[in-house]
């Protein structure tokens, strides 16, 4: 059946009054009459071309909803049916007597409730064709065999009949019958014969069972709503064949014994359903009496108790009514004492009363009672006298719930089958898509803006800039929340059409990294009440002004700003690459690493929404800002105990910050060192895909016409590339070195595509060739990363990164072994990874078997740099002496006999570690087709 993984995801079925008489029911196709029960179900179809499937709202009779539902497939339990709350004792009964009933099928596959089956209503039909199957049990139809269609189903004659419990009409009433042929006639009186025997025969089976099972019976006989109350005496002693077979006096004892315990299960069942019948009629009538006062009469009754309600709340008549009958009928719950802006109340989607306040600005109080303190219920003059004279409401009283059986709820839990739920999907009361394709939103490049390609008029307008400050018009705005499965944008542009006087505030809104969400514009003729227009707008949405953006401050329940530097893109005249006079090799890498589909792709290999950033890239501050969300959930993951609603309120917060595409699941918590590592890597990847995002959009240097964009962005990266030769010395020494150091638990193929000579501009004049002990050594990283790299040099961790992750403090890691440093590139099979060889000035170095925090203040005095000691290495005798000073460690791979200190090796291979950046000096960039990269 359909349930819900989440919990704040909204039952697969409902229960409540027709109020319109405008429903139809979808199974009988009649109107449902006023007043009386209906019952809804979530039902799912699936659209092929769409690639999504649907799930609909649909409301049937009560005694049709039963009907409609699988019994093969399906069950129901109260614990599922949102809408029980409003319902008066009997209809309470009736349902939990039905729902049980359905449960308690011995043979479902003989006995359900449909109604009476009526042969003379059967639509048969010949079968099409050979191949075709019945919808109940996939087999195909026999030779001659007639089809049954019914619901848009196909099924056998014996396959559809058999669910019924009673059976009216003679086959001769089959419409039809007597033109079919005598062969069809034969296996329908065959199948007809064997269904009623069978049905016979179980109904005796089940009267027996049935007798059998309350014999045997060791608890009281309880639906699943009821209290349980089991013996605690477990089985009888006399099944136990350990012990020695008790007495005729023993057995006596044991029978009074048992006896007792019966009956005060029974006195204590019956206690709890006369108060639980009073609760529930309670309820009811006050429910009743509440819906007859106005709106402003009900208002009155909020005031009169102290208790505010937003204008929001005051249009949703149904819930405060609700809310009324609760502390009408069980008194004001009390302030929440978790947050100091919280309101309890009862929340009959999960039972129990929930706090509706913020604990902080990112994240839901998670107060949680099902009886919290109460004050009485202040009554008004209006509720008085439209009141009958015997109805207290002043009395405070403990609420009572239904419970649900152990076992029936393994049975639920194991039966049920789950939907996905968030929180954006219920915007409409019509679709609510399970399975989601990812956002495909495109953009278009409009005077130096991307407008968002879901306008209609996007072709033909562009973003429209502030006079002031020339700042653009337009926000991302976005908000997490784990609890609630909630993962949210909403994205404002106020666009300017390019050749006449018309403006547009265009909004869109939805999901993250889904098409769930919906757009709207509006047009205006004034340029001045466009823009008031869309500072309202940011205002409803944030709770902060436009102006002051710049000091935005997140709002409890309101969306955050996600800071954008919303710089130009640049346009050109010359396609990429056309007319560039960069050798072969060199134009290739430039081209790859400033190339907007691999950033995208980078992107999404963290989960990072790419449709969303578009729009703007998001700032460094705002980088800045989540590396002090990742140090603040450092520090809470290493306090003992450890607090979930810390680390709950950081991953809100950082998912808020910087939009995740989740598809339809719920946002994962950062509650793990190797979660937070991953993060910071995104983070540090971030960073470097900025700066080449910066060299693509900033349009100072686009002004000369017919310049080739990759001659731009070569020369703003003021880093030279000159291709080796295949042939020269060179080229096979670093070829010999990347061949003799793959390490023994690393299974790699790969083919060497080429070897780039790479001179930064002032960094050999910076680095320090003052300190001795120079090796070219290996530095992996993510493509992502190597613009940022090549134009700005390796680079130390900001203070603001968490220093979780790296073994041996914030420093730059290189290592000798060509294997380790390729699986930090990150290259899947049959991508590119590039890779740098450095020399680097390492000194005296500190020797490590252990991870230990150190930096370029912690090093002792004389020394430069530290060595983490790994068990294998490349074979120091095979050492090369280059003509440059450094060392080339390219011998193979031995094993080191034995530790330091009798202290086993912590690390597999070398890591070297240097805390200044001019101790580096980038010399070669190795170009690596992958083909194949797991660690054994």
């Amino acid at each position: 059946m359909l349930g819900s993984y989440h919990p704040a995801a909204p039952h697969p079925f409902a229960i409540e009054y027709e109020k319109s008489e405008e429903t139809e029911c979808p199974e009988c196709r009649c109107k449902i009459e006023m007043d009386t029960l209906k019952m809804r179900r979530l039902k799912h179809f699936i659209f092929p071309n769409r690639g999504s499937w649907l799930h609909f709202f649909s409301w049937y009779h009560f005694d049709c909803f039963f009907e409609e539902l699988n019994p093969m497939k399906e069950n129901i339990y109260l614990k599922n049916i949102s809408g029980i709350d409003s319902l008066p004792w009997n209809h309470l009964n009736l349902l939990r007597t039905r729902t049980k009933q359905f449960r308690d099928i011995t043979d479902r596959e003989f006995i359900v409730f449909h109604s009476v089956l009526e042969l003379s209503s059967l639509n048969v039909q010949r079968p099409k064709s050979k191949e075709e199957k019945c919808q109940k049990c996939s087999k195909n139809f026999a030779r001659g065999e007639i089809r049954v269609v019914s619901r848009l189903q196909i099924q056998h004659f014996k396959c559809h009949v058999k669910v019924f419990s009673k059976i009216e009409g003679t086959l001769e009433d089959i419409p039809g019958w007597d033109k079919l042929g005598k062969q069809a006639k034969k296996l329908i009186m065959a199948d007809y014969g064997l269904i009623e025997v069978s049905k016979k025969s179980k109904k005796e089976t089940l009267k027996e069972n049935g007798f059998k099972k309350a014999a045997r019976s060791s608890s009281l006989d309880t639906d699943d709503d009821e209290i349980q109350i089991t013996s605690a005496s477990g089985p009888c002693s006399s099944m136990n064949f350990n012990k020695k077979r008790p007495a005729a006096r023993e057995f006596d004892a044991i029978k009074e014994e048992k006896k007792r315990k019966l009956d005060e299960a029974a006195k204590k069942a019956q206690f709890f359903a006369r108060h639980m019948e009073t609760q529930v009629n309670r309820l009811f009538k006050c429910r009743r009496i509440l819906e007859n006062l106005s709106d402003s009469e009900r208002l009155e009754l909020f005031s009169e108790n102290s208790l505010e309600i937003s204008a929001e709340e005051q249009c949703q008549s149904a819930q405060l009514i609700e809310r009324l009958a609760d502390m009408a009928v069980f008194g004001v719950p009390v302030a929440c004492s978790k947050c100091p802006n919280g309101t309890i109340v009862y929340n009959s989607n999960r039972r129990t009363y929930v706090c509706t306040g913020y604990a902080t600005a990112y994240t839901k109080c998670d107060f949680e009672s099902k009886n919290p303190a109460r004050t009485p219920f202040n009554v008004t003059d209006h509720l008085r006298q439209n009141s009958p004279p015997e109805f207290c409401f002043k009395a405070l009283s403990t609420r009572l719930y239904f419970e649900e059986k152990k076992d029936d709820e393994k049975r639920r839990q194991k039966s049920d089958k789950r939907f996905m739920y968030a929180a954006e999907l219920f915007d409409s009361n019509s679709e609510v898509p399970s399975t989601i394709s990812a956002d495909s939103s495109t953009h278009f490049l409009k005077k130096g803006t991307l407008v968002d390609g879901k306008f209609e008029l996007a072709k033909n307008s562009h973003v429209l800039k502030d006079e002031m400050n020339g700042s653009l018009l337009q926000a991302t705005l976005a908000v997490t929340d784990v609890t609630e499965n909630k993962n949210s944008y909403f994205k404002m542009q106020l666009l300017k059409d390019d050749d006449h006087e018309r403006y547009y505030l265009f909004s869109s809104w939805g999901r993250v990294g889904t098409n769930v969400g919906k757009h709207n514009h509006q047009l205006y003729h004034e340029k001045a009440d466009a823009v008031e227009a869309f500072k309202k707008m940011f205002n409803e949405k944030t709770k902060n002004n436009w102006e002051g953006r710049k000091d935005f401050r997140k709002m409890p329940g309101a969306f955050s700003y996600v800071e954008m530097d919303y710089s130009e893109f640049a346009q050109f005249d010359v396609a990429p690459g056309t007319k560039t006079k960069l050798p072969q090799r060199v134009k290739k890498i430039v081209m790859s690493i400033f190339n907007y589909e691999n950033m995208n792709s980078d992107l999404m290999s963290f989960k990072i929404d790419v449709n969303r950033m578009p729009l703007g890239r998001l700032s460094r501050h705002q980088i800045h800002s989540v590396f002090e969300v990742l140090t603040y959930l450092m520090d809470f993951l290493m306090e003992e105990p450890v607090d979930q609603m810390k680390i709950l309120d950081c991953t809100n917060q950082f998912y808020t910050i910087i939009p995740h595409n989740f598809g339809m699941k719920v946002p994962e918590l950062i509650d793990s060192l190797e979660k937070l590592e991953e993060k910071e890597n995104m983070l540090n990847a971030l960073v470097d895909i900025k700066f080449a995002y910066h060299q693509i959009c900033e349009g100072d240097a686009m002004k000369i016409p017919g310049l080739d964009p990759v001659d731009t962005n070569y020369q703003k990266l003021k880093c030279s590339m000159t291709p080796l030769d295949r042939d020269s010395f060179d080229y096979r020494l670093i070829k010999d070195y990347m061949d003799n150091t793959q390490g023994s638990n690393h299974d790699i193929e790969w083919n060497l595509i080429d070897i780039l000579g790479i001179n930064r501009e002032s960094e050999s004049e910076k680095f320090n060739k003052k300190i001795e002990n120079r090796k070219l050594l290996w530095h992996g990283s993510g493509r992502m990363n190597l613009a940022g790299i090549l134009g700005q040099g390796l680079r130390i961790a900001p203070p603001e990164a968490e220093a979780t992750g790296y073994m041996f403090g914030k420093g730059v890691y290189f290592a000798d072994m060509f294997s380790k440093s390729l699986f930090y590139c990150r290259a899947n099979a049959q991508d590119e990874a590039y890779l740098l060889l450095c020399d680097v000035a390492l000194g005296n170095m500190v020797h490590m078997l252990q991870a230990t925090e150190m930096s370029k203040e912690t090093l002792p005095e004389g020394t430069h740099s530290v060595k983490g000691v790994g068990w294998q290495c490349p074979k120091k005798s095979d050492d090369y002496n280059h003509r440059d000073g450094f060392v080339v460690p390219k011998g193979k791979r031995v094993q080191q006999l034995q530790g330091m200190l009798n202290v086993d090796y912590f690390l597999l291979y070398n890591e070297y570690i240097v805390y200044d950046v001019d101790q580096i000096q980038i010399k070669y960039l190795v170009r690596v087709k992958v083909h194949r990269a797991k660690h054994l």
